[in-house]
């Protein structure tokens, strides 16, 4: 795994492919395309689930991107400082535009239909603007906050990955996921510390695992072929798990806890899904020139794409406003769903640019 341009741009479009799945999650669960296998047991709403299956890998996939590179990357304070001024330029700046969108327009009855329907609430509470201030804080963004705290620990994490003999970095993961993974993936009964994998401590051992490949590498992992053989089996089963408990959820009552555990990030098959997923693209060969120019260019872009569509003004409404579930087939529903992740990607990607350039004018300073 060189780190030469070539290598650097199948990563970057790893990180773009990712955030578009993450798109995908959030079009299906805001936008209600699917509900509980314990409600629902049709063929339609299983496809759904199958399809968030195949994408939920994507947040454990960004971060074992970022730590894989910055084990070798030198911290400075300057990115962290600009990072959480990129977390409050789109709190603040989307969050008060959408409060303002939103006195102004619930009175239209067209408008106020898709609000109804995406259950926003006309009043903003003292909730709301802490927020827009202090998103890190009070998790505005689940993801940024884990991602600012590992970023902060990253110099320390790093020092551990490359000073650590093998053997002991290897004990540590195992010991991390003995305490945030295995226990729950076997137990069905809630366990009080589990946070699903939204957390800056799961971001911590997936840091360490992403360190881990990049200095040892993982032999199970050792072909593009098992690489998808192993991320495709391991995704259908754990949609065949959370079916079958669903199934059992619908006929007893129980084990609803279970099924909604499987699709957590910190699950055991998620986890396995997720180190195929990464894998398989250290194997694409991505050759130098436009194509991978263009790539590395979208790609820091990514972040910007998910802080404005998750923005608490906007997450709940957009899916609504592009017109989600409003068809009755299911593939125009998935042709829908393709062109609304494009849509929100790509408007995403140029308000970051943006903000990008605004940022520009103040770097030196």
């Amino acid at each position: 795994m060189a780190d030469n341009k070539k290598r650097q741009a199948n990563f970057e479009l790893l990180r773009i492919v990712a955030m578009m799945m993450v798109i995908v999650l959030h079009y299906i669960v805001k936008g209600k395309m699917s509900v509980k296998l314990s409600v629902d047991g049709s063929v339609t709403n299983h496809l759904w689930w199958l399809i968030q299956a195949f994408c939920n890998v994507a947040v454990n996939v960004y971060i074992l991107i970022s730590g894989y590179f910055l084990v070798e990357a030198k911290w400075k304070i300057s990115k962290l400082v600009k990072l959480v001024c990129q977390v409050l330029f789109y709190s603040i700046l989307v969050g008060v535009l959408m409060y303002t969108f939103v006195k102004m327009s619930y009175s239209i009855p067209a408008i106020g239909v898709i609000y109804e329907r995406a259950a926003v609430s006309k009043s903003f509470g003292l909730n709301y603007w802490l927020n827009l201030f202090l998103p890190i804080e009070y998790e505005h963004y689940w993801f940024a906050t884990a991602y600012v705290v590992m970023y902060m620990l990253s110099p320390v994490l790093a020092v551990a990955v490359k000073e650590l003999p093998q053997k002991q970095l290897k004990a540590v993961i195992i010991a991390l996921l003995c305490f945030f993974c295995i226990p729950k993936s076997i137990n069905p009964y809630l366990i009080p510390t589990d946070s699903y994998g939204y957390d800056f401590g799961w971001f911590i051992c997936l840091f360490l695992i992403a360190g881990y490949i990049r200095c040892y590498g993982i032999r199970f992992f050792d072909s593009k072929k098992k690489a998808i053989i192993i991320y495709v089996v391991t995704v259908i089963f754990n949609w065949a798990v959370c079916a079958f408990t669903g199934a059992i959820c619908r006929m007893s009552g129980k084990l609803e806890y279970y099924m909604d555990m499987t699709y957590a990030y910190n699950y055991i098959l998620v986890l396995v899904s997720s180190v195929a997923m990464f894998y398989i693209w250290t194997f694409v060969d991505i050759k130098e020139g436009k194509m991978a120019d263009a790539i590395c260019k979208v790609a820091p872009y990514t972040f910007g794409v998910y802080l404005f569509h998750e923005n608490i003004g906007i997450r709940l409404i957009w899916p609504y406003l592009l017109g989600a579930n409003i068809a009755n087939c299911f593939v125009l529903k998935i042709l829908h769903m393709i062109i609304s992740v494009v849509v929100v990607f790509a408007v995403g990607c140029m308000v970051d640019i943006f903000r990008s350039r605004i940022f520009a004018l103040f770097d030196k300073k």
